[in-house]
């Protein structure tokens, strides 16, 4: 699916982390791992089950332990 040109951004050059919960309502998975294709860095991708959409509020410490190891890493 071709994204119309005013809604066109640059490509993400840094490496990128992205973090989908298996509850998620509104963001599918694939449209989670196609987000690597506007990554131009280093792309990551961690599932968590048993979250909702609000990951941070329902695994905040899994959540936290994913954004350190990628961070320090």
């Amino acid at each position: 699916m071709a994204v119309p040109e005013r809604w066109a951004l640059p490509s993400v050059t840094v490496p990128t982390l992205g973090v989908w919960s298996s509850g998620e309502a509104y963001l599918t998975e694939a449209q989670m791992l196609l987000s690597y294709q506007n990554v131009l860095g280093a792309w990551n991708y961690k599932r968590v089950e048993g979250a909702r959409h609000w990951l941070q509020l329902d695994q905040p410490e899994r959540l936290n332990a994913l954004l350190l190891h990628f961070l320090i890493s």
